[in-house]
């Protein structure tokens, strides 16, 4: 990514977040996350609202349709007017990606990626999602695969943590022993 479309988009991010970050609570995230995914799959969807030639009323109608698409909050509709009229709601997609990021860890709210090379039952989950409380302070998210390559074991992995006990780590860790 460019580095300086990242720092302006953190930055809007950061100071949508200052006025309005009681508004963004855990159970509207996921509404950001779908809105971010909609808007990288159609990444030109808010290319014509840099227009000036587009009417006002096209773009506000654009905008609550977006809204309430993703049944998003009040200050989403003003960051948008906002970054209409300096012209970068090409940035919005990253926008929404920084205001989950922030406001996650602002929450303390991790995603763990769980992989095993079974199907896990609901008590063995359970287990694990204790196991994972206690090591982690505050509440986590979990998303749950099967991996074959891992052979036989479990592997836990977030964007900063990574725990893993498989046959897989154990064949590598013996290959890198005997270079």
């Amino acid at each position: 990514m460019n580095r300086v479309k990242d720092l302006l988009a953190r930055r809007y991010a950061r100071a949508f977040l200052n006025i309005f970050s009681e508004h963004v609570t855990v159970k509207n995230l996921n509404h950001f996350k779908e809105a971010a995914d909609f808007l990288k799959k159609r990444p030109h969807a808010f290319f014509l609202m840099e227009l000036s030639l587009l009417p006002e009323q096209v773009k506000l109608n654009a905008i609550d349709m977006l809204c309430d698409r993703f049944s998003l909050p009040e200050g989403c509709k003003k960051l948008c007017l906002l970054l209409i009229k300096d012209q970068r709601i090409s940035l919005l997609h990253d926008i929404f990606i920084f205001i989950l990021l922030l406001r996650e860890k602002d929450l303390k709210i991790m995603h763990f990626k769980l992989s095993s090379s079974v199907e896990l039952s609901d008590s063995q989950k359970k287990q694990i999602e204790q196991f994972l409380d206690k090591q982690i302070d505050g509440s986590i998210d979990c998303v749950y695969r099967i991996d074959t390559s891992l052979i036989a074991g479990i592997r836990l992995q977030s964007r900063s943590l990574l725990w893993e006990q498989s046959v897989k780590k154990r064949l590598r860790v013996l290959q890198e022993s005997l270079r």
